[in-house]
């Protein structure tokens, strides 16, 4: 991938402080830091049809429980006749599992906030994965720091008005 165009580092720069406020928001939230796998989307589901194993766990690390559904989320697009209802019906059902640590309407709240800093945790992930990589073999694995940056510009508008 290329870098980001001058607009969308200005898009950036203009919201930083929305990114500030929603990783404070997220430290403050009553939901114990928790191991997450930093990559969570269906391919990484196996069964046995007695049950289901997450795997690669590659990109785990201990942070906001949230952060890895931002795979999940982007999944479905295309997946769905109604991906807006399924998404609602799906992030419910996640959230169900902490409603003893918190009422579901800031989880759901904080559920939003974690679009956003998935994204900023991912485009970093990558830096420090790729750092000194060339181009043609960071292509090879999909993407760069820039690249889910960009994707971050291009949903973030979306993100916040869901």
């Amino acid at each position: 991938s290329a870098g980001l165009s001058d607009r969308e580092v200005a898009d950036l720069r203009r919201r930083a402080a929305e990114f500030r406020a929603a990783g404070e928001a997220l430290a403050l939230s009553p939901l114990p830091a928790s191991l997450e796998h930093g990559d969570f989307a269906s391919g990484q589901i196996v069964t046995d049809g007695q049950g289901y194993r997450f795997i690669d766990w590659s990109d785990a690390a201990v942070a906001h429980p949230f952060l890895s559904l931002l795979f999940f989320w982007a999944e479905l697009e295309g997946s769905f006749d109604d991906v807006a209802v399924a998404r609602e019906r799906l992030r419910d059902a996640y959230l169900e599992a902490w409603t003893d640590v918190a009422p579901l309407t800031p989880l759901v709240a904080a559920e939003g906030r974690s679009r956003i800093l998935g994204a900023i945790s991912r485009a970093a992930s990558w830096e420090r994965s790729f750092r000194g990589v060339d181009g043609a073999e960071l292509e090879s694995h999909g993407g760069s720091t820039a690249a889910w940056l960009v994707e971050l510009v291009e949903r973030l508008d979306h993100w916040s008005a869901a």
